[in-house]
């Protein structure tokens, strides 16, 4: 007997960051083969049409590509940035050397430049900052990022998977727009997959409510 999985959530044509060149192109398309099929008055007519929805297009894909009104950008810099240690106090900083619980970041086996260079700085246990609201590259949907600290620069690893971030995006949001971030243990890994690098989380040290 199989255990039932959840389905992975469908992601909207419309979120994908491709989806104007698609729009574009179903536009030419459509414009190169009906105007050779018109002639006379409805020729003129399909013309002007077409330039009104050009237009429109134009305006559209403006508005489009300055992405989501809510998305934030990736932390550059701790400076001016309130960080709470959850699973770390005085005694236990640099000392971890295994996670309680293990959440995969999916996404992470395609920053194996960034982790690298964090895992030189701060070995196989460094800390993972959530940052809640920002856009994957690929995707205008909102994320979680996952960034991690090494050498003072601060660097995009990841993001946690789509299925767990609707809710961690709802809790860390109201910190986030105070300036406040909330950092979790995070351990740094080889892929099992050619040579890539991969992280997990340690989500159980999140409390209930972040206030």
């Amino acid at each position: 007997m199989t255990t039932p999985t959840t389905p992975r959530p469908r992601r909207a044509l419309t979120q994908w960051v491709g989806y104007p060149v698609l729009v574009l192109l179903v536009y030419f398309v459509a414009g190169s083969v009906l105007l050779p099929l018109v002639d006379g008055v409805a020729h003129i007519v399909a013309v002007a049409v077409l330039v009104a929805i050009g237009l429109y297009l134009l305006v559209w894909l403006w508005r489009w590509g300055s992405g989501p009104k809510a998305a934030r950008k990736p932390l550059t810099s701790l400076r001016d940035v309130s960080l709470r240690a959850l699973g770390r106090d005085a005694d236990t900083v640099g000392e971890i050397t295994t996670l309680a619980s293990r959440t995969p970041v999916p996404e992470s086996r395609f920053f194996r430049s960034p982790l690298t260079t964090v895992q030189a700085w701060r070995g196989d246990f460094p800390a993972a900052i959530l940052v809640p609201g920002i856009t994957s590259g690929v995707s205008r949907n909102l994320r979680v990022g996952v960034q991690m600290e090494g050498g003072g620069k601060v660097y995009l690893v990841g993001f946690i998977a789509p299925e767990q971030d609707r809710d961690l995006l709802e809790r860390l949001e109201p910190l986030a727009a105070r300036g406040e971030y909330v950092s979790v243990p995070a351990q740094i890994l080889k892929s099992t997959l050619g040579h890539n690098l991969t992280v997990d989380l340690d989500l159980s040290v999140l409390p209930a409510e972040l206030v």
